[in-house]
């Protein structure tokens, strides 16, 4: 077979394939026959030729494409007119029109997201305020059931954390008089059961903080008052000369207000008496003994033995 018979039969196996719309195909068979015979010029305007041909056949598939995706953003379907519109940006460098209508499609999804979640929002929300105000025993209960059909909706974890928040205010308002009083065993029952509700919600912080002062304000007052009652008593027993009783006294009351100095002074003056009424005591005792011995002495000389 001659070069010429050879180079038709190949071209016309290649234009077939170009007829089929096998593009591709067309495309490998004539790059191989250029590779083969690099200055054959049939085979370089078959290349040429399909070049074009499978161009303008990306430029239809992109229109097709694009076409779709109006459509289906006019149908207010802009996720699926997204996924339809990327990959058309691999293929072709004109990607103007098409990145318009990305951005198109993700704003007005975004616009639609958050109009829906505002609106489910607001439903939720006008929903939950009803049960707190007719049924607030069933709130958390509802609650904890949104949580669980709604796993890791951050939108959902914020209204139920909100309202979680709102029914310990309505909780603490409620026990106004109890949280106002000093009954603090009660107080702790009840901050104990709040915090089943949310440990961690300010509120409580706020109150136990507020709580802790206060007691401790209470007590203080009473430890002041302690204070000056046992100064009175002290003061009572020092006029009494009960030194000893003294002593215990202002060594209690410095145990809790270690710098009363006035109480430090009628310590020092106190043990300063108790030595000296002791003293004086056990020399009043020895010659009381001492005189009683006498007595007995010239009484019943003959018990007495003589060293």
């Amino acid at each position: 077979m001659s070069d010429t018979a050879f180079f038709e039969q190949i071209e016309q196996n290649i234009a077939s394939l170009i007829n089929e719309k096998k593009l591709r195909l067309a495309h490998d068979r004539c790059l191989n026959a250029l590779k083969n015979f690099p200055t054959e010029k049939r085979f370089l305007k078959l290349k040429e030729k399909i070049e074009s041909l499978a161009e303008e056949e990306n430029e239809k598939y992109i229109d097709e494409q694009i076409a779709k995706g109006k459509d289906l953003i006019d149908k207010e379907k802009f996720a699926d007119a997204i996924k339809t519109l990327n990959p058309l940006l691999k293929l072709t460098k004109n990607t103007g029109r098409i990145e318009k209508l990305i951005i198109k499609s993700q704003e007005l999804y975004k616009a639609k997201t958050k109009a829906q979640i505002e609106e489910f929002t607001r439903k939720e929300k006008q929903r939950l305020d009803t049960l707190m105000a007719k049924e607030p025993d069933r709130l958390l209960d509802e609650l904890f059931y949104l949580e669980n059909e709604n796993q890791g909706n951050q939108i959902v974890l914020k209204i139920t954390a909100e309202y979680r928040s709102k029914f310990i205010a309505k909780k603490i308002k409620e026990k106004s008089t109890l949280l106002n009083s000093n009954k603090y065993d009660d107080i702790d029952h009840f901050i104990s059961q709040l915090k089943t509700i949310d440990q961690h919600d300010l509120q409580i912080a706020e109150l136990e903080k507020t709580i802790k002062l206060r007691r401790h304000s209470a007590q203080v007052d009473q430890q002041k008052e302690h204070i000056y009652e046992s100064q009175k008593q002290l003061v009572t027993l020092m006029q009494l000369k009960k030194y000893d009783k003294a002593i215990k006294v202002a060594e209690e009351i410095l145990s809790v207000d270690s710098g009363n100095a006035q109480v430090q002074k009628i310590l020092k003056k106190a043990n300063s008496a108790f030595f000296k009424q002791t003293k004086s005591e056990s020399i009043n005792a020895i010659l009381k003994n001492q005189s009683s011995l006498l007595q007995e002495y010239e009484k019943n000389k003959q018990n007495f033995l003589k060293i």
